[in-house]
């Protein structure tokens, strides 16, 4: 989860203020491709208020500290909370990863219990479980023009 602390909060005021933006105006977090590890993180100012009056279905919006984020979810998908409890380990490991990964506002893709189940979200692929790997494989390549 995103934290804006109180000097952040205080920063993005004075930013808005200087650029004469209402105080409707907020932070936009997002990943986008590039960088060294293929993956470079964004933060811009949301100038429209729009943008959080109408979040796409990819955003997550929220007030933090006073000040409106918009955060661009990522699609994806991982070992589920119910694979997790039909292998009986949901009170053995440290966390379910689906919860995690909901409760971090991404937006997480079930196919079914041990399922073939790939998400492709720009650079990021990510399969649900063992039985996906070839297939993730297999859209990775894709991506990279060898598949």
């Amino acid at each position: 989860m995103i934290k804006i602390s109180e000097r952040a909060a205080n920063k993005v005021k004075e930013i808005l203020t200087e650029r004469g933006l209402p105080e409707t105006a907020g932070l936009r977090f997002a990943i986008k491709g590039g960088g060294c590890s293929g993956f470079e993180y964004v933060v811009d100012l949301v100038e429209s208020p729009r943008k959080f009056d109408m979040p796409s279905r990819h955003d997550k919006v929220f007030v933090d500290n006073g000040t409106r984020v918009l955060v661009d979810k990522k699609s994806l998908t991982g070992f589920t909370n119910r694979e997790e409890a039909t292998v009986g380990l949901t009170e053995v490991v440290p966390f379910l990863l689906q919860s995690k990964l909901e409760e971090g506002g991404a937006s997480f893709s079930d196919g079914g219990v041990f399922a073939e189940h790939v998400v492709v979200d720009g650079l990021l692929v990510t399969g649900q479980n063992p039985v996906s790997s070839h297939k993730a494989a297999k859209s990775l390549l894709a991506l990279l023009g060898k598949g």
